[in-house]
């Protein structure tokens, strides 16, 4: 099954190396931990799983599993209700509790349904959606309840798969392998898994999906992000109005179509590297520092704006994919 969820915008990039140098970390110990040593792993691991949560759906902007989903909660009753019968795909729902034993791992607390078609999420399975069961038993054997955004992650990248698949899309070892160096600067599954929680097999799971997502997105987003652009080093002696060949040509190389390099002037005065730079004195011979960071910053500004613009595309279609699903949710925490 699918697995991802986010709740908020993150930064991928600044996840990606604060979780690389984590993973280089010693691994926490095999023992369990009781009191507040056990409650701060805890909020560690809370931490990472929202890490995870925006690199496996959306790699650089947060995605709202929003407009059209019909999502229902259910207060859990405090009164006993009987067990699940196996086979059956109707809700359960856990009766005033926030743990439960390995027995009752397989219990129903959510459904997500499609066009007629229901699908039980279990305990078990919204539990490995951020971590291994190993990872997540308690002191006393017992496994807190997932949250709601476990289930709902499930049932979000469900389809997003689904969608990817009936567009054809997959992933060789060697697209997964280099997206996975982009995003954790590492393809080493025992790293990655190490630095989760996870056993190998998730993590191998988490980046194969993280990589068909990202190109479902790269298929179905028509704007596209520009190369993240370089800032230009400051003249040694401090002479940032003296023109130079290197701030020349990084600053044509930035203007793109807006610069005529065949005439060595602007191609045209209606973009915004022109509106920016019209008061510098440019050519492909040379500009200065301070028109090369001032070139720095409209490229600065741009990507930001392309960021937007295909976070908000991403989502549309997104909340398109899920506008006729209906999610049942039944747990205590939110």
């Amino acid at each position: 099954m699918a697995h991802t969820h986010d709740k908020e915008r993150d930064d991928v990039s600044e996840v990606a190396s604060s979780d690389a140098a984590s993973a280089n970390a010693a691994s926490e110990p095999s023992n369990r931990m009781s009191g507040p040593d056990r409650r701060a792993r805890l909020e560690q691991q809370k931490r990472r799983n929202r890490r995870i949560n925006v690199i496996r759906t959306v790699l650089l902007m947060a995605v709202a599993f929003a407009v059209g989903c019909a999502v229902s909660f259910f207060v859990l009753p405090r009164a006993s209700v009987p067990a699940p019968v196996p086979g059956t795909k109707s809700l359960v729902s856990l009766p005033g509790r926030t743990t439960v034993s390995q027995e009752e791992l397989d219990t129903p607390i959510g459904t997500y349904t499609h066009k007629g078609n229901e699908t039980v999420v279990t305990v078990r399975e919204a539990i490995e959606e951020g971590m291994s069961l190993e990872a997540a038993r308690n002191a006393d054997g017992t496994y807190d309840i997932p949250s709601a955004d476990a289930v709902l992650s499930i049932a979000r990248n469900h389809f997003l798969l689904a969608d990817a698949q009936e567009r054809g899309i997959t992933v060789s070892d060697e697209e997964v392998s280099a997206y996975a160096k982009e995003v954790w600067k590492t393809d080493d599954l025992a790293v990655i898994a190490a630095s989760y929680s996870m056993s190998k097999d998730q993590a191998a799971n988490l980046m194969k999906e993280s990589a068909t997502i990202k190109k479902l997105r790269d298929q179905v987003v028509a704007n596209k992000l520009p190369a993240e652009p370089k800032e230009p080093s400051a003249p040694e002696d401090g002479k940032n109005d003296d023109p130079r060949p290197e701030y020349g040509e990084y600053v044509v190389g930035l203007a793109g179509d807006e610069w005529d390099k065949a005439a060595n002037k602007w191609a045209r005065e209606d973009g915004p590297y022109h509106a920016e730079l019209k008061n510098y004195t440019i050519s492909n011979d040379g500009a200065t520092y301070s028109a090369a960071m001032a070139a720095y910053n409209v490229a600065k500004t741009q990507r930001a704006a392309a960021e937007q613009q295909i976070s908000t595309e991403w989502t549309n279609y997104v909340n398109k994919i899920l506008s006729d699903v209906t999610v049942q949710l039944g747990t205590l925490v939110a």
